[in-house]
């Protein structure tokens, strides 16, 4: 187990300023804007409500421990130094949800199956990758899986008048103070009391259940204050948030889900963050071991966190918007039941080749698929290294277009003087109209470089023909070099290993646009005029006006 942590830690620590501090992770962006605006104890309200208090907090008395320790006051004020802080946290919270995965797997499984379910999550992409984020993923998962290990004592000791309950109601207070969509871990306490409620007398067990209940407000009213000193921002933030999700409020971000299959969607984006083997056989294995449970009536203490596995599965992947990180929470358990499988396969002679096969396969492939991704963090960010190019090798006072809702470069690189460009904006989220395509000719007739910073919007957009049928054609004409513009440099970073890369742009859009974008350049050589560039875009179709 020591050698599998050193193996997780390793690839959870390794590379954590992968983006050299510019911040190209939009999520964290608004965490470390968050933390910047508050000092402990002065200043408290975040004026950002997406994210609840506790992470905004704990980042920032880590940022301001550090400036105390080091004597350095940027730790607080550069937005750099504050995500660096964001990100060791993140990787030492999935670091330790190793430790409780292997204490999971020991007491629900065996201690082969706590090694053999630790070692996976050592290496499972979909974690590691989340590690190097200053987001909630990690703390929530850690937080989500020490409520897990509290629920499986308090089942298998068969009393709640214990301390397991109580710390129950105190990591439910704190992951709700850290994320709002943490009321889905409730399912956790809620599973254990419904499992001893037949055993137990009901007056104690309501008073128990009222006293969980305030337990936990108090502990998220005490780590995230200003979600009720500011209730109308913050309810209309889980408004919005909400009606994103469910696909009733359109936004450009999740145009890549349209016609997207629910539950399909998620399982098939499994496979990059847990490797070819977890995913079909943890899920099976997770309904198996609940069918198990109920036949034989043993192995109960297992049962809250298969039950929220499946509650979780059932709910989250119906949504609208399917991000592939809101599956991270599901990792764990799906790593844990295909561990249990392999090791009930192990039981019958007759399958123990294919069960011995099946988990060198895992081992082998999860760890080569790891090393490979590892090669995103030994290697100089994309957007960082085309940056660099466009100083050297574009023009001073060039007219170079970018595209809106992406990042833009050149980012303005440590040492240099601002980018010595002219920019233009391309608005192609925009509706297809008439007065859209007019515009967009013209901005291109007059530009001399055109960036694409990561694929959002020609991954998105030029799939969707009937919502975009200009603007879609505009990105097939422009990698087919027909609109006077010329591929000049593309800059990639996908997982590679022993010089063969596995190439990641099937995967949803935000497992790579994040940490390694693939950036493309062109050159407006041939200088074609609007008009002629519109008929092109246009293509006999015909386009609403903007009336």
């Amino acid at each position: 187990m020591i050698v599998i942590l050193l193996i997780g830690g390793t690839c959870r620590f390794y590379g954590l300023n992968w983006d050299d501090g510019y911040n190209y992770h939009p999520d964290e962006m608004n965490m470390t804007a968050a933390v910047s605006r508050i000092v402990i104890p002065g200043q408290m309200d975040p004026g950002f409500y997406a994210y609840n208090g506790f992470p905004i907090y704990l980042y920032r008395a880590a940022a301001q421990l550090l400036s105390e320790i080091t004597g350095d006051d940027s730790w607080t004020v550069s937005w750099s130094r504050i995500t660096l802080a964001a990100r060791f946290l993140s990787a030492l919270f999935s670091t330790l949800s190793l430790c409780l995965i292997y204490w999971m797997g020991k007491n629900l499984i065996n201690e082969r199956g706590a090694l053999l379910a630790a070692y996976v999550a050592a290496v499972s992409v979909g974690l590691v990758q989340t590690a190097h984020y200053g987001v909630t993923e990690s703390l929530l998962l850690f937080l989500l899986l020490s409520i897990s290990a509290c629920a499986v004592k308090a089942v298998g000791r068969d009393t709640l008048f214990s301390p397991y309950w109580h710390a129950m109601a105190l990591l439910s207070g704190l992951a709700m103070g850290t994320k709002t969509s943490a009321l889905a871990f409730l399912v956790l306490p809620a599973i254990v009391w419904a499992i001893l409620f037949p055993r137990h007398r009901k007056s104690a067990l309501l008073l128990r259940a009222a006293s969980f209940c305030l337990i936990t407000f108090l502990v998220f009213a005490a780590v995230s204050p200003h979600s009720l000193l500011q209730f109308p921002a913050f309810t209309a933030t889980m408004q919005y948030e909400r009606d994103v999700v469910r696909g009733t409020v359109s936004v450009p971000y999740t145009l890549q889900f349209r016609d997207t299959l629910p539950y399909w969607f998620f399982f098939k984006n499994l496979h990059w963050h847990t490797g070819l083997i977890i995913p079909t056989v943890g899920m099976l294995g997770m309904f198996l071991w609940v069918i198990v449970i109920g036949r034989r009536k043993e192995g109960m203490v297992a049962l809250p966190l298969l039950l929220f596995g499946i509650i979780y599965w059932g709910y989250v992947g119906s949504w609208y918007a399917k991000f592939i990180r809101y599956m991270i929470l599901i990792i764990p358990i799906l790593i844990l039941s295909a561990c249990w499988a392999f090791e009930r396969l192990l039981r019958y002679r007759r399958l123990r080749p294919l069960a011995a096969a099946m988990i060198l396969f895992t081992l082998m492939s999860n760890t080569v698929w790891a090393a490979a991704f590892m090669s995103i963090y030994r290697s100089p960010a994309t957007r960082t290294v085309a940056s660099r190019w466009m100083y050297e090798h574009i023009p001073p006072d060039s007219v170079v277009l970018r595209e809106h809702w992406d990042y833009g470069l050149p980012v303005h690189l440590s040492g240099r003087e601002s980018p010595p460009f002219r920019f233009a904006t391309m608005n192609n989220y925009d509706p297809d109209t008439e007065e859209k395509m007019q515009t967009m000719s013209g901005i291109l007739e007059g530009g001399d470089y055109l960036i694409l910073a990561s694929r959002r919007l020609s991954g998105t957009i030029g799939k969707a023909p009937d919502a975009y049928p200009f603007t879609s054609r505009y990105y097939k004409k422009l990698f087919a070099g027909k609109l006077g513009y010329t591929p000049l440099k593309t800059f990639s970073s996908y997982p590679a290993l022993w010089g063969f890369e596995i190439n990641d742009d099937q995967a949803e859009e935000t497992f790579q646009v994040f940490d390694h974008p693939v950036v493309h350049i062109f050159k407006n050589s041939e200088r074609l005029p609007a008009y002629r560039i519109g008929e092109i875009l246009k293509g006999g179709t015909r386009i609403a006006s903007q009336k």
